[in-house]
């Protein structure tokens, strides 16, 4: 839960249909414009410490 600006969150997705798929592409379109990325080691970093500088450049690859 996002209470304030000081927390932290991450929507993890592990459906594979959203890159494999046609609709998939009009899901993340649906989103709001957030960081994506498929490292688990920048999800790690930005809930340990803030947001990694390379999650807001990385983008899920389709």
């Amino acid at each position: 839960m996002i209470r304030d600006q000081k927390d932290r969150g991450a929507l993890i997705i592990c459906d594979n249909r959203l890159v494999t798929r046609d609709y998939g592409a009009t899901f993340l379109s649906s989103l709001p414009p957030i960081p994506r990325t498929r490292d688990l080691g920048v999800i790690k970093t930005f809930l340990a410490q803030g947001e990694a500088p390379s999650a807001a450049e990385e983008q899920i690859e389709k």
